[in-house]
């Protein structure tokens, strides 16, 4: 297949599977909103993770799209700066976790040394580089007050929503060998 065309594929398969798990979170989980963008549930922090380990920077790229067609559509608007920076935070913030446990655990970049015990770590790399850099940029652009329940809230829900959907992915690979056999 041309690489053009497979990676525009996952940066369009991304961005399309982001977008439906956050109106699927904003659906079920609506009632556990702390406040705009701080969820005590965020199962689309799960996927982030998740498609960045699998498709490194393309899965970036496609989660930086659909946190931007989320927020475009968003009843609750920001400026477009405000907008794009948040985006890219969104993409970034896994990519960047990545690295950090990539050089901190001497990870192969593939991830075929990656065990439950360095995923959970990794998780909490994640969940905490991603909340700072959000509120951050809330707080910087007067959009969040509350810098440190909104990074504590965001993280809990980031390690929740990573936790979910890491331990739906493994159910299904599961249930994938099962029918299998």
């Amino acid at each position: 297949m041309n690489p053009l065309l497979k990676n525009t594929m996952i940066v369009v398969g991304t961005a399309s599977a982001f977008l439906a798990l956050y109106n699927l979170n904003s659906y079920l989980f609506s009632n556990f909103e702390f406040s705009h963008r701080a969820n005590w549930i965020f199962l689309p922090s799960g996927l982030r993770l998740l498609l960045v380990l699998l498709f490194v920077e393309y899965g970036a790229i496609g989660i930086a799209l659909g946190t931007f067609m989320v927020d475009f559509t968003s009843p609750v608007r920001q400026d477009e700066v405000t907008l794009w920076v948040s985006a890219v935070i969104h993409g970034a913030s896994p990519l960047l976790s990545r690295w950090i446990c990539i050089k901190t655990f001497d990870l192969d970049v593939h991830m075929r040394n990656l065990s439950a015990t360095t995923l959970l770590k990794m998780t909490l790399i994640f969940a905490t580089v991603s909340p700072i850099l959000h509120q951050s940029w809330y707080n910087f652009r007067g959009y969040s007050v509350a810098f440190v329940s909104g990074t504590l809230v965001m993280a809990i829900g980031d390690v929740l929503g990573v936790l979910i959907v890491l331990y739906c992915a493994m159910l299904c690979i599961k249930l994938f060998d099962l029918i299998k056999q």
